[in-house]
């Protein structure tokens, strides 16, 4: 081996022989978690969801999956009736919001597991005249413009400059 420092940030390796000096990470399934119970929270508790997914088999869509499950056993009034990968994409998200509120009329809410999708299915809804909760994670400036409008209603701040700031400075401790 090289014995080179490897500083993994936000996607951890899943394959391979090599051991990470360091992973920085969010914790996405605390994210998603506390964010699909918020969400839930906003329709009383009960009724039709739907889920975008990010790139399947990422870290990251892994624990968002993850998270929001936990928080869909702690709520039996809920259901979901959509599920579509949109791959952290916002064009895709719309698309595939576009099928699930034609396909579901009775959709309250979409988690997007990012920002991107997120307002992807929020203007899904709007072109097709529908209110419901729309979500992501990121905390984007654009999501958080959205949510200041109205268009979208949370998101979970994830703060990738700190974390690249961090994964640099651990970068140069192991030089």
């Amino acid at each position: 081996t090289a014995n080179i420092p490897v500083v993994a940030v936000d996607e951890k390796p899943e394959s391979g022989n090599g051991k990470l000096a360091t992973y920085i990470a969010t914790d996405s399934v605390k994210a998603a978690d506390a964010l699909c119970t918020w969400m839930f929270k906003q329709i009383g508790n009960k009724g039709e969801i739907g889920i975008l997914h990010g790139v399947l088999g990422a870290t990251a869509e892994r624990q968002r999956t993850q998270g929001c499950q936990k928080a869909l056993k702690r709520t039996k009034g809920i259901k979901v009736v959509a599920e579509a990968t949109a791959n952290w994409d916002e064009t895709q998200a719309y698309k595939a919001a576009q099928n699930m509120l034609q396909g579901h009329p009775k959709i309250k809410a979409i988690f997007g597991e990012s920002d991107a999708m997120g307002l992807g299915a929020a203007k899904a809804a709007r072109d097709a005249k529908r209110k419901i909760i729309a979500v992501g994670i990121d905390g984007f400036p654009t999501m958080v413009a959205a949510i200041r409008k109205g268009l979208t209603q949370a998101t979970q701040a994830q703060i990738p400059y700190v974390m690249g700031q961090m994964a640099v400075k651990n970068a140069l401790a192991f030089a």
